[in-house]
Parts: structure tokens; C-alpha cells; sequence
């Protein structure tokens, strides 16, 4: 890994060439004699509904124009999914990356008139939404490139990068920063409305990586999916794992403030000034690859969501892509992408569901501590209430420690679409009372789980820096099959309520309210729920602890399935 200089304080003009590889600027791309937006394509029918390719961050990401592309979104994996028979036609392509990205050229298309071509995986992770926007090949430098262009018919070739030219093929290059403009222009022609940037660092890839490998790729799958760009530097990673030491947090806020918040900045100003509605920002990786901003000792995501420096108000719905290894990577988007597929497949095994009902219509409480500490607070009560009357969910609760857990949370956990905990956290699980036995990240990492979400008042269940990550609890989550989980990595707290009715919390619990009401009867997606109550949350509170503390870890596009919303 290169060794970086990290400055304290760096001019903004220096900071934009700093990022020359990801940002670019806001004039029009000149590109010669290509014209890109008039090549035309001619797709083939899938013949599977997902993508095999070989474990290689590259490989994946020189799949994505082919998966990503058209009407049929496809779901790219390199080994079985952890929860088989819900995609069971794969389309094996490799053996590597350059033989993945030319037998995808010749598997998915009949002819197309243009193609991109790139030769390093920065160049591809920026570049494969580009051609997934245009529906065309694109291919690696040192593959069989000339004669699957010739197959194809390909007249027109844009190099990006160090891509090198292609003789008897009308060609241009361009460089890297000028690959985001002129897809905004691009989409923007098509009619289309970029509302979905993608951040990471490509260093992910190399050798002996303190943080999680290669989970980089998931920023072009994500961003090609949902017809967004990627931003991508090495700046935004740290070179050591994320720490909370004081030169850890020192190092993460300098990546943070100086590189990638604006990077950030730049690119949603390059948006919006060509028609584009920047909404969603997804931080593909681990706290190593993607820095988060620490501030009074916490590990602030959310402060990349502030546009204007208002950090009240957050412009961005923001959330962090972040997985155990870059498999669950894949198995985490093969649920949001096709979703209502895994949700309307998953079959529940816990024996509450005989009673409950269906696990998706469900939604399971369980409150830590007993009925004397927890009171049953008012802000409680109204949320359950509010899932059940406005939500139509069906609603379960466990209340204080049982003598059979983790036994009886497992079952509540798979008879349940939603599960709000109120509880004693850690790193690696929770205890309903202090000390007590309660469920671990290893625990739940074997459960039976529906694509859920979870809303964790609890302490530190998303604390990853400086944590083993096998061993996290919302990981191990998202591992068992969940899709998005909310929680504090930090000591959350609230205030006791003794008479329901009086008093609303101010806290993590009423935050949680928030959260889901814009979930459930805003029917929003998770991301902008998110967003929104963390801005509601400062118009009646000043609690700044609960507010920086608490992340979201998934895809922020995803709009979760409710029984009044649907799908």
C-alpha cells in the first residue's frame, strides 16, 4: 500500500486535484470523433438469473455492464448463496477478470457499435457504471479485446485512463475524472435522474489488506444497479485498521474532512449542475476503507451526508455498505436486488410463527432489563402500537431476561420481519440483563433469518473499528440473511419513563420511533427514513450523543415490505 501524507489543513483547489481520479469537472467531455450517446446495442435473453464469476474483486466488478445492464438486473456471485433456491441458474463466466469481462461481451450481447475499455480496477470500478448507463461491453486491456470487438461489431471504443488504443477502431481516450461528468450527461440526455453516488477506496485489493478485502467491487455493483456513479480513491482509506486510538481517530477524521467529504461535495455539485437529483450515498467498506469522521470520540457517518455545513440538517441519506467478507458482499445485494423474491420465498423455522403468522407481517419487541428498569416507557408503547395500528403488523414482545435465551430470542428473531431491541449491548451481542447469557454475532450467525431489519436501542452492536468483524453482532446479521440494520457503536442511553403516558423519551428509543414511523407510514426507504428522523430527531432533542452514535449498515435505496405498504 502506498504511503500516504495525510495534511491537516489543504486548500480546496488542491483538494479537487487531489481527486482528479474520481470527480472530474463540470465542463462537457470532449470526446473526438466518438459519439457515445448514439452507439446502440443488441442484448441477448439471460440465460440464468445470476452471474458466476471467479473470487476476485475485478472479476465481479467486470461483470457488472453485463448483470446491471438492460431490463433484467442480475445478481453476481462467486459461490453459493447462503440461502439456496432462490437464484438457481448461474451463468459461469471467467476464469478471471479479462475472461470474464470478454465472455460476458459475447454471452449478453448480439452486436453493439461502441464498448468501453479500461486497464486497472479503479478504471473499472468508475468506468462499469458508464457502460452498464449505455448498455455495451466493456472490456480489459490484455484479454482477447480485438477480436470480441470485431465480433460485436464495435465501431467506436472510449479508453479510459491508461486504457490503451485499438487499432482499424475509431477510438478516444478520456481520462478518469472525466467518466462521472459525462455519464450525468449522458443520463441526463437519456432522461434519466442520477440520484445514487457510491464511495470507496480501491486499495482494498492489495496484499495482506488491514480491513475487509475487496468489498470495493460492491460500489460498481451497487451504483450500476441503481444507475448511479462511483467515487473512488485511496485517500478515503486508512493504512492501519480503524482504531478509536487517538491517532486512529486522528487519521480517520483527516481522511474524512479532507478528502472525503469533499469529494463528496464536488460531485453532488457536478450533479445537480447538470439536472440530477443526488439523493443516496453508500460508503462501500469497513471503517479501514471508508473513514468515518470521529468526533468526541465517536465515528460519525452521518456528517457525510451535510452538504452545507449544517450537520442538523443532512442533505443525504447515508448509509454504509459494510459486510464480513466481500461473499456476504454478494449474498447481502443478491436480497436487496431481488427482494420481494427472498421475502415472499423465506419460509420462518421458529414455531412462534404458528401463532404470529407470517414472518413478514410480524415484528418482534424484546426489552432488556425487566419491567421494573425498562417501565415500559410511553415512547415504547406508541411505536409498538404504531407498527401494529398503522403497520399492520402482528406484534410480539419478550420483556426482561428469560431463563431459555438466547433460545427464545432465536425463536422471536425468525418469526420476525422487524425486530426493535431494547437492550444491553456489546460489539458481539446482547443481554436482556446485565451479565446475563444472551445471544453473541456467532449465535445469530446460524439462525434462520428473513431479509429483516432491526432497530437496536441498545449500546455498541455497530461498533467496527478496532473490533473483530467475524465476531460483530449486525454483521453476523446481515450474514443470517437480514438487510439493514440501526444501532448505536457507541454507550447508548435513554431516560426511564415510570408512568406511560407522561413523557416521551429523548433518546435512542425515540429515535427508533422516528425511524420506523417514516418506515412504515412514510413508506420510505430505509436510507431516507433514516435521514429524515435524524433530522426530526434534533427538532425535539438536544441529545447530540444519540445522534452521532447511531449508523446504518446496508443499502440506503432499500424500500423495506410492510402489510400496509406491500411491496
Amino acid at each position: 500500500m502506498k504511503a500516504k501524507i495525510i495534511v491537516a489543513i489543504m486548500a480546496t483547489t488542491f483538494i479537487a486535484a487531489a481527486f482528479a481520479g474520481c470527480i472530474g469537472g463540470e465542463e462537457a467531455v470532449e470526446t473526438g470523433d466518438v459519439d457515445a450517446a448514439a452507439w446502440t446495442s443488441v442484448r441477448k435473453a439471460p440465460a440464468g438469473d445470476h452471474v458466476l464469476v471467479p473470487n476476485d474483486p475485478f472479476a465481479i466488478v467486470a461483470a457488472v455492464p453485463f448483470a446491471m445492464g438492460g431490463d433484467a438486473k442480475l445478481s453476481i456471485l462467486f459461490s453459493e448463496l447462503s440461502k439456496p433456491g432462490v437464484l438457481s441458474t448461474p451463468i459461469p463466466l471467467g476464469p478471471d477478470a479479462n475472461g470474464v469481462a470478454t465472455e460476458a461481451a459475447l454471452a449478453c450481447w448480439e452486436s453493439s457499435t461502441g464498448a468501453v475499455m479500461v486497464s486497472t480496477y479503479e478504471e473499472a470500478l468508475v468506468a462499469a457504471p458508464f457502460a452498464t448507463l449505455l448498455d455495451v461491453p466493456m472490456l480489459i486491456e490484455g484479454g482477447d479485446v480485438e477480436s470480441t470487438l470485431f465480433a460485436l461489431g464495435v465501431t467506436e471504443v472510449l479508453c479510459i485512463g491508461s486504457a490503451s488504443e485499438i487499432a482499424g477502431i475509431a477510438c478516444a481516450k478520456i481520462s478518469l475524472p472525466e467518466v462521472n461528468t459525462l455519464i450525468a450527461d449522458l443520463a441526463y440526455d437519456k432522461g434519466k435522474v442520477i440520484d445514487y453516488i457510491a464511495l470507496t477506496a480501491a486499495d482494498d485489493i492489495e496484499a495482506d489488506y488491514p480491513g475487509v478485502a475487496g468489498l470495493s467491487a460492491m460500489a460498481a455493483v451497487l451504483a450500476g444497479f441503481h444507475g448511479g456513479i462511483v467515487i473512488a480513491s485511496d485517500e478515503f482509506s486508512l493504512e492501519s485498521k480503524a482504531s478509536y486510538t487517538s491517532e486512529g481517530m486522528d487519521l480517520g477524521t483527516a481522511a474524512g474532512e479532507n478528502f472525503i467529504k469533499p469529494a463528496i461535495r464536488s460531485s453532488v455539485a457536478m450533479l445537480e449542475n447538470k439536472g440530477h437529483v443526488p439523493l443516496y450515498l453508500a460508503l462501500v467498506g469497513c471503517p479501514t476503507t471508508v473513514a468515518p469522521i470521529f468526533e468526541s470520540g465517536y465515528a460519525i457517518d452521518s456528517f457525510y451526508g451535510d452538504l452545507d455545513d449544517d450537520p442538523d440538517v443532512i442533505e443525504l441519506a447515508v448509509g454504509r455498505y459494510v459486510t464480513i467478507d466481500l461473499n456476504d458482499g454478494l449474498d447481502l445485494f443478491a436480497r436487496t436486488a431481488h427482494y420481494q423474491k427472498f421475502v415472499e420465498t423465506h419460509v420462518s423455522s421458529s414455531q412462534l410463527s404458528d401463532v404470529y403468522g407470517e414472518w413478514r407481517d410480524v415484528a418482534g419487541f424484546i426489552y432488556g432489563h425487566g419491567l421494573l428498569e425498562t417501565a415500559w416507557p410511553n415512547t415504547l408503547v406508541q411505536t409498538e402500537l404504531m407498527m401494529r395500528q398503522d403497520g399492520g403488523f402482528s406484534t410480539m414482545t419478550m420483556a426482561g431476561a428469560h431463563p431459555d435465551a438466547p433460545g427464545v430470542d432465536q425463536a422471536i428473531w425468525e418469526a420476525s420481519n422487524m425486530v426493535y431491541l431494547l437492550v444491553h449491548g456489546s460489539p458481539s451481542g446482547y443481554s436482556c440483563t446485565e451479565g446475563a447469557l444472551g445471544p453473541t454475532g456467532k449465535d445469530i450467525r446460524e439462525w434462520n433469518l428473513g431479509p429483516g431489519l432491526v432497530y437496536a436501542s441498545t449500546c455498541l452492536t455497530t461498533r467496527l473499528a478496532g473490533e473483530k468483524l467475524a465476531e460483530s453482532f449486525s454483521l453476523n446479521f446481515l450474514h443470517a440473511g437480514g438487510v439493514c440494520y440501526v444501532g448505536a457503536n457507541e454507550v447508548s442511553a435513554d431516560g426511564i419513563v415510570i408512568i406511560p403516558g407522561v413523557v416521551d423519551a429523548t433518546g435512542c428509543d425515540r429515535l427508533g420511533e422516528i425511524f420506523l414511523r417514516h418506515v412504515v407510514i412514510g413508506n420510505k426507504p430505509v436510507g431516507l427514513a433514516f435521514r429524515d428522523a435524524k433530522n426530526e430527531f434534533l427538532t425535539i432533542s438536544d441529545d447530540y450523543h444519540t445522534w452521532n452514535e447511531y449508523v446504518l449498515y446496508g443499502d440506503p435505496a432499500l424500500n423495506t415490505y410492510e402489510p400496509v405498504n406491500g411491496f
